[in-house]
């Protein structure tokens, strides 16, 4: 595999979490986002959904 290969990513449109995810979620990747109640995961989801 080259160096050079760079990993195609769907951001998620929250700054701070496309950030930490070097731009965006790989494509063909399973994201498991688990939160206490009341921390925002739904929302995380809708976000991301609403702006894709």
């Amino acid at each position: 595999m080259s160096d050079d290969h760079t990993m195609v990513r769907v951001p998620t449109y929250i700054p701070s979490v496309d950030k930490i995810l070097g731009g965006g979620v790989p494509i063909g990747s399973t994201i498991l986002l688990i939160t206490e109640p009341g921390a925002g995961g739904p929302e995380f989801l809708f976000t991301s959904l609403v702006n894709y």
